[in-house]
């Protein structure tokens, strides 16, 4: 992911949004459709399509993932700015959630891969197709003072670049470099690193982690809808709340808060017969852990404005695919060495590394106090306004 973060960014830089949207679109289509090849592949059971076309969808995600807070910035006014980062970001994970319900609804033991896997191919290739005959790089009018300054700043880079073999490259790193310099941004990445990683881990080791409980399949997917669902309600919540206010820092500490106490009760609440609990608890979890990605996002670009937002968005989401990891590792291995439910149950390592993770990841949040730039550059802009 960070080596296709990197490369995102890049690429935005010196061929555009449109170009950028375009070109991912078709390699993930092109992805979806190479997994399709595999159904005619007799000898290895279509593995090698599979696996080509599932690396070419990898490498083409941070085109998407690190996309909103640019795409947002570029086409609506700061009233509305936030919620279209919101509406943007929680598409992700409905596209997981429906990637999650059509395997269980299209294949059987009887067979049915193939209808699933064309009907991914079809649905990946809609949006390929819009983007290329109705997407544009821009609107017309810069819809606030930092989507003029944006534009003006770009085509001046694209024109050095023209006449250097290096100036699109020199001005990634010194945005990278500067990014790394900027205390209250790696407290931010740390922060959020950290929750984007127990996210991602609960979402890959629900059924694991419910299973020594003695709940199954279908529990696991009644604790992930609850999930999704409250999140994507959390999400819109939040989005209304950044526009009217604008209290960044303020909202994303109250969802770390809330987030620690949350993910603490829920391993607390694990045990035997207490399916209508776990559930509750996994939507109020997700209600305000889901948010944290619009927010931070958010924080990033306006404590680095003006840093490009593809790149504050790829370094905060490489932070966490990296404690992802090795946090699904860690936990799958500690669950898979956990006994079934017991007395001393609620004192298994894997939820002490759970909830020390997320303790963690609250307190450096509470040291964040990053800078409104980004918003103090537009209403720099409607004040002057108003005086003449």
């Amino acid at each position: 992911y960070i080596p296709g973060s990197v490369g995102a960014s890049w690429f935005y830089q010196k061929f555009g949004c449109r170009n950028g949207v375009v070109v991912a679109g078709l390699f993930n289509c092109l992805s979806a459709w190479v997994r399709c090849l595999g159904l005619f592949d007799k000898t290895n059971s279509g593995f090698w399509f599979l696996l080509l076309g599932q690396v070419i969808g990898a490498c083409v995600q941070p085109f998407f993932t690190n996309l909103p807070a640019r795409l947002t910035s570029i086409w609506f006014p700061v009233q509305e700015r936030d919620m279209a980062t919101t509406i943007a970001i929680s598409l992700n994970p409905l596209g997981a959630a429906l990637g999650t319900i059509l395997p269980s609804a299209l294949v059987s033991e009887d067979g049915g891969m193939g209808k699933l896997l064309f009907t991914e191919a079809i649905i990946v290739s809609t949006p390929f197709v819009a983007a290329l005959f109705f997407f544009s790089e821009e609107p017309q009018h810069p819809p606030s003072r930092t989507a003029f300054d944006r534009h003006e700043s770009r085509v001046y880079a694209r024109d050095e670049t023209n006449n250097t073999n290096t100036g699109n490259s020199d001005t990634l790193r010194e945005q990278l470099k500067s990014c790394m310099k900027d205390k209250n941004f790696m407290i931010l990445t740390l922060g959020y690193g950290l929750s984007l990683g127990i996210f991602n881990a609960l979402a890959t080791l629900i059924n694991q982690i419910t299973r020594p409980a003695g709940y199954d399949d279908n529990d696991a997917s009644l604790f992930g809808a609850s999930w999704i669902l409250s999140g994507m309600v959390g999400a819109a919540v939040a989005g209304m709340v950044l526009d009217k206010y604008h209290k960044y820092n303020e909202t994303l500490k109250v969802c770390f808060l809330f987030g620690t106490l949350l993910t603490v009760i829920l391993t607390l609440e694990i045990r035997p017969n207490n399916t209508i609990v776990l559930a509750l608890c996994w939507g109020i979890l997700g209600f305000f852990v889901t948010p944290i990605t619009v927010i931070a996002f958010s924080c990033g670009v306006e404590c680095m404005y003006p840093v490009e937002e593809e790149i504050t968005t790829g370094i905060l989401m490489s932070s966490g695919q990296i404690v992802g990891i090795v946090l699904t590792l860690l936990l799958g291995w500690l669950i898979d060495n956990q006994n079934q439910y017991g007395e001393s149950y609620i004192f298994e390592p894997s939820y002490l590394v759970l909830d020390s993770a997320s303790v963690l990841a609250n307190v450096f949040i509470m040291f964040y106090h990053g800078l409104y730039k980004r918003f103090e550059s537009d209403c720099e802009l409607y004040s002057s306004l108003l005086e003449s």
